[in-house]
């Protein structure tokens, strides 16, 4: 009996490390409900956790554009908050093509994804967001173009991005590199 646990404990976990691999885990978290546990609570996002206790209410992507060691952002009217340009990932849409369309959509010019810098799984209103962020190269000059939801941008450097007030999104990206799991290098 305890060499069949052992085998089926085995089993669980390679299935486990199969799918998380293979990002499949969207899938399992897509269909489970919210656990309750601080630990999931806290989980730093699909590709460094084995939690799947929550559900993931929205997937986000968004741009990370970096001139001159500061970060674009786009300062939201309603919150008076600073964020990253991005949004909503649409049924059926690549995360990385969300996050260039949302970027068109918002600042009107192009980008290029250099490469994908981190994802991270939070909360926000009680809703648990899986987020992911992108290094960018422009395409062109920034112009509002939603002005009922944006008021302006900026550049602002990185070491004062504390002194800003940020959304729940930039307050993760933020903890994220100062944790080191950022890299904002453009080579």
């Amino acid at each position: 009996m305890i060499n069949l646990l052992k085998v089926t404990f085995t089993l669980f976990v390679i299935l486990i490390a199969i799918l998380h691999k293979n990002q499949a885990l969207n899938i399992i978290m897509d269909k489970l409900t919210d656990c309750g546990h601080k630990e999931c609570v806290d989980a730093k996002g699909v590709s460094r956790s084995t939690c799947v206790h929550v559900k993931i209410k929205k997937k986000l992507a968004g741009c990370v554009i970096i001139q001159d060691s500061k970060i674009l952002l786009l300062h939201r009217k309603k919150t008076n908050w600073y964020e990253l340009p991005g949004g909503k990932i649409e049924d059926g849409e690549l995360s990385e093509n969300a996050a260039i369309r949302e970027l068109k959509e918002e600042l009107g010019f192009d980008v290029t994804i250099k490469r994908k810098i981190g994802e991270r799984v939070f909360q926000n209103n009680g809703d648990y967001l899986n987020y992911e962020w992108f290094l960018t190269n422009t395409q062109g000059v920034p112009k509002i173009m939603e002005p009922e939801t944006f008021d302006s941008f900026k550049f602002v450097p990185i070491n004062e991005l504390k002194s800003h007030k940020l959304s729940t999104n930039m307050q993760e990206f933020l903890k994220e590199l100062e944790a080191g799991n950022i890299n904002l290098d453009y080579t």
